[in-house]
């Protein structure tokens, strides 16, 4: 609640996550996109992005430039050094993993939106804006609105918690690829480490992959196989590996209620104006200091 504090609601530029591997991840996710992008798009059934089908490859980048054009567009991410790394990885993902060896791509940097509420009686996150911008949810969700008077007017920076207004949220998946008829939503994770299966058990809990479920599972409810991690290392000896991460559902039948209690607990510090000693802290050595280093509110919260 701090980092968020911080990030979002002070825009404080001094907090964002740790330059380098955010850096070295955006331009992995921008090679990704236009690579599987241009390999579907040379297919007879094309690839969806941006609300229509493409069949053209040169619609997108070739994925190396896309990666250039994206520095280019971001000077202030200063990627140019870990350049020559990056598309080295990339290179050798595309010589183990030719265009004729990819699953087909679906869809790429596709958008969802979800909103909270009650469907035939029972409460939960609700598809209410597909892959296609179709409204599944529009006559069919009674949905749960925020309950906070004192913000009838958003504050300026969480223009998205307004009083009266669904409680929505949006996810961009990396990816959609189809095997066997069967549909699977990616996320790719550019790393330092090598690949292995228990990393992809650790992100179980992760609230995205939570979203990542519970939309494939109402976008496609027979065909849906479930969300994999695509791992690639951006250094020697530049292993990828693909795994499954196993649905944890406990989490998915708790994660409705429990996103409508934080929307509602931000915004009853919103509303009151609270200043950044009122926001909570998470005060664990787990939490403040994790895989990047420590969290970029590290500071802040200590009083240093």
């Amino acid at each position: 609640m701090q980092l968020f504090y911080q990030q979002t609601v002070l825009n404080n530029p001094t907090t964002q996550i740790p330059k380098d591997p955010l850096t070295k991840g955006s331009m992995g996710h921008v090679w990704c996109a236009h690579y599987f992008a241009r390999t579907a798009a040379a297919t007879k059934k094309g690839i969806w992005y941006s609300g229509r089908i493409i069949r053209d490859p040169d619609e997108f980048y070739e994925p190396d430039e896309a990666v250039e054009a994206w520095l280019d567009r971001n000077p202030e991410a200063n990627g140019y050094p870990h350049l020559e790394g990056i598309l080295a990885a990339c290179s050798d993902y595309r010589r183990k993993n030719p265009p004729s060896q990819l699953p087909e791509v679906v869809a790429i940097e596709a958008q969802v939106v979800l909103a909270l509420g009650y469907k035939d009686g029972l409460f939960g996150l609700w598809l209410d804006e597909d892959l296609e911008g179709n409204k599944p949810g529009d006559g069919q969700v009674e949905y749960a609105t925020l309950d906070c008077p004192e913000l009838v007017v958003p504050h300026r920076n969480v223009p998205f918690l307004k009083h009266g207004e669904p409680i929505r949220i949006s996810k961009r998946f990396d990816a959609v690829v189809r095997i066997n008829r069967i549909n699977y939503i990616d996320d790719h994770k550019f790393t330092s480490v090598k690949p292995y299966p228990n990393r992809a058990h650790q992100y179980r809990m992760d609230g995205q992959f939570a979203v990542n479920t519970i939309a494939g599972r109402q976008l496609w409810p027979r065909r849906f196989g479930g969300v994999r991690l695509r791992f690639i290392m951006n250094r020697p000896p530049y292993n990828s590996k693909v795994f499954m991460v196993e649905p944890a559902q406990k989490r998915d039948a708790a994660f409705a209620k429990s996103l409508y209690r934080k929307a509602h607990e931000v915004a009853g510090l919103l509303r009151t104006d609270k200043v950044g000693s009122d926001w909570p802290m998470a005060m664990s050595d787990l939490v403040c200091w994790h895989r990047y280093g420590k969290c970029s509110a590290f500071n802040v919260c200590t009083g240093r």
